[in-house]
Order: C-alpha cells, then sequence, then structure tokens
C-alpha cells in the first residue's frame, strides 16, 4: 500500500472542467484519461519548463514523504476541527487546479517543514493567507493576459466598468443571467472573444429591453392623459 495520498486527474473532461477522478498511482491522470494521454504526443519542453517540471517532481516527492509521517502523529479518531493531516491531503489532491507557477510557490513554502510545523495551527493561518493571495494573482494574472489579447470593446476591464456604471438599470432577472453565464466558464472560454461578445449582446439587449419598456409606459401614461 503507498503512503502517496491520491491527487486528482489533471486532465479535463469535454465540458471543459478539471476531472474530478482520482489520478492513478504513477501518474498524473486517472484510469479514463491515461490512454489517451498516453497516444497523444508529448509537447516539446523548453529548458526552463524542463527545470519547473523537475523541480515540482522533487518537491512533490517531499511533501508525500510529509503526508507519511504526519499519518503516523494524527489518530484516525481525531475528532478536531483542526486536523492538519486532513488540511494536507485536501492540499495535495488538488495542487493540480492552479497554474504550475502557483503550484511551485505552494510547494517551496512546504520545503523544510517538520511534523511539528504542520501540527502547529499557526503554519496552517499562515498558509492560508497565501493560498487566498495566490488565487488572488492567478485571476488577476488571467484578467490582466485577457486585457492584453483581446480587442478593448470585449476586454474584461471594460466589461466590468460597464456592469459597475449600469447596474443600477439591471433587473434582478437580468443580473442573475450575468451571474449565471460565467457558470461553469472554464479559462478557454473567457480567452475566448465569442464569450464576451454573447455577454455584450446580453447586457445590450437588456438595456435596450428595459428602455423599451419604460418609453412605452410613459407613451402609454401620456395617451391616458
Amino acid at each position: 500500500m503507498s503512503d502517496q495520498s491520491p491527487t486528482r486527474c489533471a486532465a479535463t473532461t469535454k465540458a471543459g472542467k478539471p476531472c474530478k477522478n482520482y489520478a492513478v498511482e504513477g501518474s498524473d491522470f486517472c484510469h479514463v484519461h491515461q490512454n489517451a494521454a498516453q497516444a497523444a504526443p508529448a509537447p516539446e519542453m523548453s529548458a526552463a519548463e524542463a527545470e519547473l517540471l523537475a523541480r515540482k517532481k522533487e518537491l512533490l516527492a517531499e511533501l508525500d514523504e510529509l503526508v507519511a509521517d504526519l499519518k503516523t502523529a494524527v489518530p484516525k479518531t481525531n475528532a478536531s476541527p483542526y486536523n492538519p493531516l486532513q488540511l494536507l491531503t485536501y492540499l495535495r489532491q488538488n495542487l493540480s487546479q492552479f497554474t504550475p507557477e502557483v503550484q511551485l510557490g505552494i510547494l517551496e513554502s512546504f520545503e523544510g517543514m517538520t511534523r511539528e510545523d504542520l501540527m502547529d495551527i499557526e503554519t496552517w493561518k499562515g498558509l492560508g493567507y497565501m493560498l487566498n493571495y495566490s488565487a488572488r494573482f492567478q485571476a488577476n494574472q488571467l484578467r490582466e493576459k485577457m486585457n492584453e489579447q483581446l480587442p478593448k470593446p470585449l476586454q474584461p476591464d471594460t466589461m466590468l466598468n460597464f456592469i459597475k456604471a449600469n447596474i443600477d438599470r439591471f433587473t434582478p432577472d437580468v443580473a442573475k443571467g450575468i451571474m449565471e453565464s460565467f457558470q461553469g466558464a472554464t479559462r478557454e472560454d473567457l480567452m475566448d472573444p465569442e464569450t464576451w461578445k454573447g455577454v455584450w449582446y446580453m447586457l445590450n439587449y437588456s438595456i435596450q429591453f428595459q428602455a423599451d419598456q419604460l418609453r412605452q409606459k410613459f407613451t402609454g401614461e401620456a395617451e391616458e392623459d
């Protein structure tokens, strides 16, 4: 029985969402995506990418040793709301959801840690702050990249400014529709101009529809007078 904690599959589903299956031991993919990954030609890596991958594997091995060591220190019947083993295992399993750069930063934060460090709740408070910062940083990176690559009318900043300036003109149904349009959207969806064209169309149509309704209301009231 391996001491390594299972990790989530690194593949994405046809719907564009991260696969929720666990990876096969010794692989980054689950049994469903393993064959497809083996059949697909491996892209050539630059020296920097190869170095990053090697460093990541080295740190992952160290983290797995830390997980195994922690298993011997935390009783299986631990009912405490603070369970460092569960926290570390959850983080290890979902590490692939972050970008490679953020993954490396998270792994390096565990480098040199001991079992005693992980049993200290202050360690996890610091890690929680770092993870929150990493998630925000990753989101900002994506937004900046989209601002660079998309035409100005379709850039996220343009969209956000438009929504902020007109939020009081949206009905609750329209606001709900805007939020639902982004549910389940992948990074590729957000980088696709067609996604933003669709959102722009919905916003413009909604405002025009409300303006027409308001005009008809005033026109009707004027005719009644």
